[in-house]
C-alpha cells in the first residue's frame, strides 16, 4: 500500500513537471506571437521632421540659377548636374518664342539623351546660337509637397518669370523638381515661353498664364508656398 502510494506522488511531481515546463514554454511562444510586425513606411511616416519651406525655396533657387548660368555659358557638364533623368525618361525640356505672327516652338523633348540633343541643337542652330535665358534667374512662384506614396522624396512646382530668348517682356519658365532624401533638388521638366508667346496663347480677357505642357507640374492651392 505504502509502495502505491510512493509511485502515484511520483507520478503526480513528473505531471506537475511536465506542466509547468509547457506553460513555460507557451508563455514564451505566446509573447512572440505578439510582436507585431511593423511597417517601415510607416515608422518614415510618422518620424519625418517638418519640411523647411524657406530653406527648400532657397535651395530650389540655387539649382535654377545654376541651370541658368550653364545654360548660357554652354556648359552641358555643369547643366547635367542640375538635372534628374530617371530611367523611364519622364524629364523634359520644352521652349516656344514668336516669330512672324507665329508661335515657334520645339515640342517637349523627354529623357536625356533627347533633351540634351535638343540643348546643344539650340546652342547651335544658326537662327537660335545667339540666343540665351534671359529675365530673372530665381523663382517668384513655389509649390511644395511630399510625393505621394514615398515621404522621402520632395516634389516641387515653381514659376520664374524668365525665358528663353527674350521678347515682349519677361516671359515665364515653368519647372517641375524633384528632391531625393539626402540629394538636392534636381530639375525634371523644364517649359519655358517668351512673353509674346504667351500673349497669344493665353485665353482672352485673362491674366492667367497658360497651362505649361510639361505633365508633371502642378499648382494646387494647398502646396503654395508664400
Amino acid at each position: 500500500m505504502q509502495r502505491k502510494l510512493n509511485w502515484h506522488i511520483f507520478t503526480l511531481t513528473v505531471v506537475c513537471i511536465i506542466s509547468i515546463s509547457i506553460i513555460g514554454c507557451g508563455d514564451d511562444d505566446d509573447s512572440d506571437s505578439m510582436v507585431t510586425p511593423t511597417n517601415p513606411q510607416l515608422i518614415e511616416v510618422a518620424t519625418t521632421t517638418p519640411i523647411d519651406f524657406a530653406k527648400e525655396k532657397a535651395e530650389i533657387n540655387a539649382t535654377f540659377r545654376e541651370f541658368y548660368r550653364a545654360f548660357n555659358d554652354r556648359d552641358l557638364n555643369d547643366l547635367r548636374k542640375t538635372w534628374y533623368s530617371p530611367s523611364n525618361n519622364s524629364d523634359a525640356f520644352a521652349v516656344a518664342w514668336f516669330v512672324g505672327g507665329y508661335v515657334e516652338q520645339v515640342d517637349p523633348a523627354f529623357g536625356w539623351v533627347q533633351v540634351s540633343a535638343t540643348i546643344e541643337g539650340l546652342w547651335t542652330h544658326t537662327s537660335t546660337k545667339n540666343e540665351k535665358w534671359t529675365g530673372s534667374n530665381s523663382f517668384s512662384e513655389f509649390y511644395i509637397r511630399r510625393r505621394a506614396g514615398d515621404p522621402n522624396t520632395l516634389e516641387a512646382s515653381a514659376r520664374s518669370y524668365s525665358s528663353y530668348r527674350n521678347q515682349g517682356g519677361s516671359g515665364s519658365t515653368f519647372v517641375y523638381l524633384v528632391k531625393l532624401r539626402h540629394q538636392d533638388w534636381k530639375i525634371h521638366q523644364v517649359d519655358s515661353h517668351t512673353q509674346n508667346t504667351l500673349n497669344n496663347r493665353k485665353p482672352l480677357n485673362t491674366h492667367a498664364p497658360p497651362n505649361p505642357r510639361i505633365t508633371k507640374y502642378f499648382n494646387d492651392p494647398d502646396t503654395k508656398v508664400n
